[in-house]
């Protein structure tokens, strides 16, 4: 893992069709060398993650005004 590549937050939400996992890490600046999926698919063997992305919090919508 990449220093100070840290879970700052983790958000589950159990849907009918879908499961959502939104994880925010510390730093948006490290998105290149993030190992923070790699992790992620280590704990959740056997977990699909069908669509990964990577949006930084500065960009979610409610921050552009």
């Amino acid at each position: 893992m990449v220093i100070d590549d840290q879970i700052f937050g983790l958000s589950v939400s159990a849907r009918w069709n879908s499961d959502i996992f939104q994880i925010w890490n510390m730093d948006s600046s490290l998105k290149e060398e993030s190992t923070i999926m790699d992790k992620v698919n280590e704990i959740l063997k056997g977990v699909q993650i069908q669509s990964p992305f990577y949006k930084a919090h500065k960009d979610h919508d409610h921050f552009q005004k």
